[in-house]
């Protein structure tokens, strides 16, 4: 996956979870770095909710099957883990806690925030 492609599917990320805050009364403060280390804060009624996203460096090889996570977001309320965004070459999914995956989506999205 290209940087600008990286990009893209971030900033497509970071807006499906605004709207997801907005919804809940909050507001996103984000800090957008070129090196994909970007930070964000949401004051919301349950808590303080933190959004960290980092670059893995890892790429998959020629002829590699198994997916590689390319980059990650992750979402904590108070300091518990709510969800881990994972972006991988062909897909981005949810991953929720105790390892439950879900496409990424609004519905994944959605059940990410359930606990809110």
């Amino acid at each position: 996956m290209t940087e600008s492609e990286l990009r893209d599917r971030l900033d497509n990320a970071i807006r499906q979870i605004r709207e997801a805050i907005e919804e809940r009364g909050g507001m996103l403060e984000l800090e957008v770095r070129p090196d994909f280390r970007w930070a964000g804060v949401a004051r919301l009624p349950g808590g303080k909710l933190l959004l960290n996203t980092q670059k893995t460096g890892k790429e998959p090889a020629p002829g590699d099957t198994k997916p590689v996570v390319e980059a990650t977001a992750d979402l904590t309320l108070e300091g518990r883990l709510i969800a881990r965004i994972l972006f991988f070459a062909s897909k981005t999914e949810v991953e929720l806690p105790g390892g439950a995956r879900k496409p990424f989506g609004h519905a994944g999205v959605a059940k990410a925030f359930e606990a809110l």
